[in-house]
């Protein structure tokens, strides 16, 4: 790192990370006479970003990008066949590679407002990667079109799992005054606007069955804290315009089917709190 003035530092990294390899059930053989071993998963991370101050403080701006690699990335999944109907299947992709980059900025206006804001781009991609399809007809034990000796399909280029493009986010509390609260208390307005990109659940690249397109989400909140500061109240509504999207996805193999999480619908509550 390099400080250039006591608000401004520039900085670099390099990172290496190791998981180990591992096995799965008492054979290490899948159904179809696959090992259910898997080697080490390694990455190596590059980041080049900054840090800064500004304006006495009252502005503060990050920015940093990243690039990295992944060799033998460590993924499960359920395909069908198998006593339980189902097998769980442990394998790595060959090589994934990601590159983008993250900016934050937080600023204070005057002494009642606050703000923060985020945005990130993220480029996540399988590079080499042959596996099989659970959804596909062929490697499914119970279906005429069954064959083993299928070849795997090659899904280079392939958004990663749960890796949006882009992801921002808006914060702003604002302390209401002038309202002579009980207790010396005052008021604070705050909100929170996020959104996020395409979103894909597993490595095939299928948004409408296994996946959740791009929303924007709201969440207000009103609170109340007294003078001393050890007593809060809290009025909240999350998922203000009742946003419906798929939060995860599940091969669920014996049915051919795939099972869907969603978000939280619009949700109200009052949250108290005393510190002691």
């Amino acid at each position: 790192e390099w400080r250039a003035t006591d608000d401004f530092m520039l900085y670099y990294t390099y990172a290496e990370g190791f998981k180990g390899g591992s096995g799965q059930g008492s054979t290490g053989i899948n159904a179809d006479g696959r090992s259910t071993m898997v080697d080490p998963e390694t990455i190596k991370n590059n980041e080049l970003g900054f840090k800064s101050a500004w304006l006495d403080q009252r502005l503060v701006v990050n920015a940093s990008s990243f690039f990295y690699e992944i060799e033998g990335l460590q993924i499960n999944k359920s395909v069908a066949g198998g006593p339980a109907g189902f097998t769980a299947v442990f394998e790595n992709a060959a090589k994934t590679e990601a590159y983008g980059f993250e900016l934050e900025v937080l600023a204070a206006p005057t002494d009642n407002l606050r703000l923060s804001a985020s945005v990130s781009y993220l480029h996540s991609r399988y590079e080499d990667f042959e596996t099989r399809d659970p959804l596909d007809p062929v490697n499914v034990a119970s279906s005429p079109f069954f064959d083993p000796t299928a070849p795997d399909v090659q899904l280079k280029g392939n958004p990663t799992r749960n890796a949006p493009d882009w992801a921002a986010n808006l914060h702003a509390e604002y302390d209401i005054p002038g309202l002579n609260l009980p207790y010396g208390g005052y008021l604070t307005l705050g909100g929170d606007l996020s959104y996020k990109d395409d979103i894909y659940f597993s490595e095939f690249n299928r948004l409408d069955q296994e996946g959740s397109k791009a929303y924007t989400m709201l969440d207000l909140n009103l609170g109340y804290t007294s003078g001393n500061g050890q007593f809060r109240a809290d009025l909240w509504v999350k998922n203000v315009t009742d946003v419906m999207r798929a939060s995860g996805s599940l091969f669920l193999a014996p049915s051919g089917g795939i099972g869907v999480t969603y978000l939280d619908p619009r949700t109200f509550g009052i949250t108290l709190g005393y510190n002691f």
